[in-house]
């Protein structure tokens, strides 16, 4: 993997990592590459800040994967012109079955107001919600 070649010096290592991101050798790069480039670059820190946040979650709760079967989830949340929210969530094997229970619920009730087919607005009730309960204290 490039990011871990240390047998390149430095400038042929970052034109390597260029051209992973842009799709072809910086010698052939027009200037729609460098936005190609540039995208795939915040892409590529999104992921990775998102998966060190939930690293640093499973890592902070001490998690044994040889013998939990803890599930982890990264909610986020974003709204123009606010800062955004995140929470990093863990689902015990015993919560499972309350959870399926309490979905359930929230499907029938997405029925009972019409939303059974309209998946926008179901994801748009459970976004809201969502951002409320984010700005309420983490309860540990």
């Amino acid at each position: 993997m490039r990011v871990g070649d240390d047998s390149l010096d430095f400038r042929a290592w970052l034109e390597s990592l260029g051209s992973l991101l842009a799709g072809k050798p910086l010698s052939h790069w027009h200037d729609n590459d460098i936005s190609r480039f540039e995208i795939n670059l915040a892409e590529t820190v999104r992921s990775f800040t998102s998966l060190e946040t939930l690293a640093f979650e499973i890592k902070n709760k001490g998690v044994d994967f040889s013998q939990d079967e803890v599930e982890f989830l990264r909610l986020s949340l974003t709204r123009l012109g606010e800062a955004e929210q995140e929470r990093v969530l863990s689902i015990s094997p015993k919560e499972k079955e309350l959870l399926a229970a309490i979905e359930k619920s929230l499907e029938a009730e997405f029925e009972k107001a019409g939303l059974n087919g309209n998946v926008e607005m179901r994801l748009t009730v459970l976004a809201n919600l969502s951002w409320k309960l984010l700005q309420k204290p983490k309860i540990t």
